[in-house]
């Protein structure tokens, strides 16, 4: 892994990132599409403090994703996929008193796949998702996972927890070959 002040130029990468100047450090000219996966049943709060935050810096469109399937296991048992879309509607409502520039996706991401492919079809600049969905990515890139010959659009950013141990205080990067 390298610090962020080490970091070659690179337009696709998997960054973990614990606080604003993380972001604001990784993206300092800030983005114009922004995707954020969560799951509204159980929403991160301190990951949606930091991205109504980044929306006062940067002004993003910031489009939700359902993540619910992403792990499975967190799914909520006898929902319909009906019922998660109107959770994140709901849930986008909410956003929306604090920010106006928020839309959602009509899709459950089912996989990592189709996650990188709505972020291709969206032109995001950049994928937060919160550690809990995030939690079946593994390293290196996605190799683990089934996505097949699919790179990544934008760089993706897992939010994680305050308390993580992180060597040195620096960002974890890592970066992919497309």
């Amino acid at each position: 892994m390298q610090s962020i002040e080490h970091l070659p130029t690179a337009d696709h990468f998997i960054a973990h990132a614990q606080k604003m100047r993380d972001l604001l450090n990784l993206f300092p000219r800030g983005v114009d599409r922004l995707l954020l996966v969560i799951d509204p049943a159980d929403p991160p709060e301190a990951a949606l403090v930091m991205v109504l935050q980044l929306a006062q810096h940067w002004y993003p469109q910031i489009t939700l994703l359902h993540g619910g399937k992403l792990r499975s296991s967190d799914r909520a048992l006898g929902k319909s996929d009906r019922d998660h879309l109107v959770d994140l509607l709901c849930f986008g409502w909410e956003l929306k008193n604090h920010y106006s520039d928020v839309s959602t996706s009509r899709h459950i991401m089912q996989s990592w796949r189709q996650l990188l492919a709505e972020a291709s079809e969206r032109k995001a600049d950049l994928i937060l998702i919160p550690w809990e969905p995030a939690a079946g990515l593994q390293r290196p890139g996605f190799a683990p996972l089934d996505t097949g010959d699919c790179s990544l659009p934008c760089p993706i950013v897992i939010l994680t927890a305050a308390d993580a141990d992180w060597p040195n205080d620096n960002i974890d990067i890592e970066l992919l070959s497309n």
